[in-house]
């Protein structure tokens, strides 16, 4: 049965993306953290060498698509041919399902060389191979994703992303829990883990060492569990979403229907989603070889500065590393592990911010199509100042609290957080940027410019590679070095594709409420951070004194925006009542 749905505004939608998205998080946080907990650093490269080949090839493979498909929908539907709608639909998922076979299969096939170039050993084939279906899987939840978001509909997508982290944390926590109570109890009845005998002298070897020998040993089977659960989570949104259409349709009416011009014929269509997509898909692809540069050098480098530079490598990682993990084998291993732990909290902002992008892509293609440019202004305005009040103050903010709130998260691996917390410093710097760039490629999307994201990415990239490969062998730099690596490419790709965005539209942006405004809240915020945790650590250290100092910079944030008027009219009038919020707002001269 089709049921018609209000259309969602920028906001609203983003609203409805943004509240799942803090439920995903929240819940994805419950999974990973205490996921890398117990598979500990080895483990957790393990874990993220599977996933760093995995989401450039389903960028490669599907992440333009859905865009496409929104843009064509939400095109087609300002246009009233509501026909060509449901051609693109059925057209687009049988394009999705046969992607994702050949992904799949690629990426089971790619598994091998991609662990040998590395550097990482094979401990981490298995998990690979396991997190391969996931791709197909995806394939036909992004089909659906990116029609339901053309037709202003975000909630499809919402409530299907949540579906996926429960199932995630329930079997994934679940499964590597079993596998960990397994291997303490074959140390305990055998003294060997999953055949690996683990020697362990009570009288010259600490119980630290211990857990350490015995994680090392399971980890591969461990990463294989957390993977089996992301593999099964993507099957379950997949699942929601068929029913969901098959229950609810999608909103259009029988009348709409009957109205509609003729549809067009297949191949154009098809032509149409292919020539949107490939450079989305490119695009996504290079935008995620960011994080695939970091696994195919941080080992390389890392083992690379071990052999060659042993002495200093001792000096400043000796006391830190457990003697476990620092051989020449494992010690690459090892730091890429612990640098993933920064990344899983690098990854958390550009993905709230991202939500204004899948909003306002199908708001600026209608104004952009209608040829409305101070609708196309203001609708990009407001993606890009929401994105900057939560950049901002979130990179600053993990600029200054970034050791405490690594320990905060991952208490139990005090190597790991010590060696990741100074280039979680300066990749906090670097979430500002992403969290502006991830929904101003949307922008550029949106008005007809897909392939200028690719070209930026390339040079960001190239950028990259140069910056990590020259720093991080350098051992008094080491992981900093891809930490000043991300720096530089998201720098310079942010400020070139704002700037392409002014100039393509035409448009005068006003970058006092956009980006200084939320600059100048967020510097106070970190300041704020940083004192207090200063302060509150002198009378009670610990987990508490982080969580009391980003409460405080929490509360400063939100007093100086408004003190200086950071929030603008014309995003509260995108609220329910807002025109009534804003009078009220406006009568106390606390918005822009």
């Amino acid at each position: 049965m089709t049921q018609k749905h209000a259309k969602q505004n920028l906001l609203q939608g983003a609203a409805v993306l943004g509240a799942a998205m803090i439920i995903v998080k929240i819940l994805g946080a419950a999974f990973k953290i205490p996921v890398f907990g117990m598979l500990g650093e080895v483990g957790t490269a393990y874990f993220n060498t599977a996933y760093s080949l995995f989401t450039p090839l389903y960028s490669l493979a599907i992440a333009g698509l859905p865009t496409a498909v929104a843009k064509i929908v939400a095109e087609c539907e300002t246009q009233g041919r509501f026909r060509d709608i449901k051609k693109t639909m059925r057209i687009s998922t049988t394009l999705f399902i046969l992607l994702g076979i050949i992904g799949t299969i690629a990426l089971a096939l790619f598994a091998k060389p991609f662990i040998a170039l590395s550097g990482v050993d094979d401990g981490a084939y298995l998990a690979t191979v396991m997190i391969a279906p996931s791709l197909l899987f995806l394939c036909l939840t992004s089909a659906f994703r990116g029609y339901y978001e053309g037709l202003r509909n975000m909630k499809p997508t919402a409530v299907s992303e949540i579906v996926e982290v429960i199932v995630k944390v329930i079997i994934g926590l679940g499964l590597t829990a079993i596998v960990f109570w397994n291997a303490n109890s074959q140390y305990e009845s055998t003294g060997m883990v999953f055949g690996q005998a683990i020697n362990f002298d009570s009288n010259t070897m600490k119980a630290d060492e211990l857990t350490v020998s015995i994680a090392n040993a399971a980890a591969p089977y461990a990463a294989v569990a957390a993977i089996i659960g992301v593999t099964l989570s993507t099957f379950a949104g997949m699942i929601y979403l068929i029913f969901r259409y098959k229950k609810h349709g999608d909103g259009i009416l029988k009348d709409e229907l009957l109205l509609s011009p003729k549809a067009q014929r297949g191949k154009r269509v098809l032509k149409s989603l292919v020539n949107i997509a490939i450079p989305i898909s490119i695009g996504a692809f290079v935008l995620n070889l960011a994080t695939l540069v970091d696994t195919l050098t941080v080992t390389n480098a890392m083992t690379s500065a071990f052999k060659n530079n042993l002495e200093e490598i001792t000096r400043l990682f000796g006391n830190i590393v457990p003697a476990e993990s620092f051989t020449v084998d494992l010690f690459g291993t090892f730091m890429y592990g612990a640098y993933s732990f920064a990344f899983s909290i690098f990854n958390l902002i550009p993905a709230f911010t991202g939500v204004f992008g899948k909003s306002a892509l199908p708001n600026v293609v209608y104004c952009w199509t209608m040829k409305d440019k101070i609708g196309t202004r203001k609708n990009i305005e407001s993606t890009l100042r929401l994105s900057s009040l939560i950049a901002i103050p979130a990179g600053l903010g993990l600029y200054a609290l970034s050791g405490p709130i690594l320990s905060l998260l991952y208490s139990n691996r005090s190597a790991g957080v010590a060696i990741a917390a100074p280039a979680m410093e300066i990749m906090g710097i670097s979430i500002i940027f992403l969290g502006i760039l991830t929904p101003t490629f949307s922008i550029l999307q949106a008005i007809d410019k897909a392939y200028l994201p690719v070209k930026l990415m390339v040079v960001g990239s190239i950028i990259k590679i140069i910056v990590n490969v020259l720093l991080i062998q350098i051992p008094e730099i080491n992981l900093k070095g891809a930490a000043y690596g991300t720096l530089a490419c998201y720098l310079f790709i942010t400020v070139v594709s704002i700037h392409m965005v002014r100039k393509i539209t035409k448009s005068k942006f006003d970058y006092m409420s956009m980006f200084i405004k939320p600059l100048v809240a967020g510097g106070l915020c970190a300041i704020a951070a940083s004192a207090s945790h200063t302060f509150i650590s002198r009378i009670k250290p610990g987990s508490l004194a982080t969580i009391a100092a980003i409460a405080v910079a929490g509360i400063v944030y939100v007093v100086v925006l408004v003190l200086i008027r950071g929030i603008a009219k014309d995003d509260v009038l995108m609220l329910p009542k807002g025109e009534k919020i804003a009078k009220t707002l406006e009568k106390h001269r606390l918005i822009g």
